[in-house]
């Protein structure tokens, strides 16, 4: 899954509740996600991106400028992994995957079923200062930003917004 790029270069970071190490006979081993959780290649995870995060204004730090978008905001609260549970716990009915997107492009994104997201958050934040996730169908998105304390949840201007499957 690494490219050129250097996207998806250490899944390895990942949570281990999420991939694991794969190896087929005479091949290379590889990182594969576990049931229910899904690598995105670089196409899918530029697309989401695009979709969800390219909607809104970017600071310099590469977190959203919500002060720019007032009107998508729907909550914000302080950053912690329990208030991070219980909005993905909210949105849970709303959807049926989950895309996480993280502050670096070496992570891959990875999409995971709705109803383990609330139960992975200490993992997530435990990875990543920053993170987004993207659910549907609304589409909504998530903003933790453990340097600038914020946990925000929007709603995405619609596109074509689809999760990849």
């Amino acid at each position: 899954m690494t490219t050129k790029s250097g996207y998806a270069s250490r899944p390895d970071l990942l949570p281990e509740s999420l991939v694991r190490l794969a190896k087929e006979p005479g091949a290379a081993a590889t990182w594969v996600g576990r049931d229910g959780a899904h690598l995105l290649t670089l196409e899918e995870h530029l697309r989401v991106e695009r979709e969800s995060l390219g909607a809104f204004p970017r600071r310099s730090d590469g977190t959203i400028d919500w002060s720019q978008s007032p009107d998508s905001v729907v909550s914000s609260t302080s950053a912690d992994s329990t208030a991070l549970a219980a909005q993905l716990d909210a949105l849970t009915p709303e959807t049926d995957a989950f895309v996480v997107m993280w502050g670096s492009l070496a992570i891959p994104s990875i999409r995971v079923e709705a109803h383990t997201g609330a139960l992975l958050a200490t993992e997530l934040v435990s990875r990543s200062t920053e993170l987004w996730i993207r659910c549907g169908p609304g589409p909504m998105l998530v903003e933790y930003s453990y340097f600038n304390d914020t946990l925000v949840t929007a709603k995405v201007p619609i596109r074509d917004a689809r999760i990849p499957s």
